[in-house]
């Protein structure tokens, strides 16, 4: 199985970067920590116009990603992309059960 990593930064610049790996990968990893701005309609977007199994992930910077905002805003953003229900949603271990409990719900197709 082959996973190909979209750091973006941009939407578009990730738009490219599906197009070009769909062909060989079987899912694509959205590093969405790397990304200048966290848009989920123009997730919403990538999903529609890419049918590849996708990971979204949000890694904070105290697990060594990008995300800099405080751990509330972490997990309210977190809540968000479960939402979008994606195929593959990354969590970092340090995350309360119960958090993980709750958004496992919104993750159900």
């Amino acid at each position: 199985m082959i996973c190909v990593v979209i750091n973006g930064p941009t939407y578009q610049d990730a738009h490219q970067q599906i197009a070009k790996a769909a062909p060989y990968a079987d899912l694509v990893e959205l590093r969405l920590d790397g990304f200048t701005t966290l848009n989920f309609d123009a997730l919403k977007t990538l999903r529609l116009h890419f049918p590849i199994p996708m990971i979204f992930t949000l890694r904070s910077k105290l697990q060594g990603g990008s995300y800099a905002k405080s751990e509330e805003n972490h997990l309210e953003d977190i809540r968000k992309l479960a939402s979008l229900k994606p195929e593959y949603l990354d969590l970092e271990n340090h995350l309360p059960k119960d958090f993980i409990a709750e958004i496992s719900k919104h993750t159900e197709i």
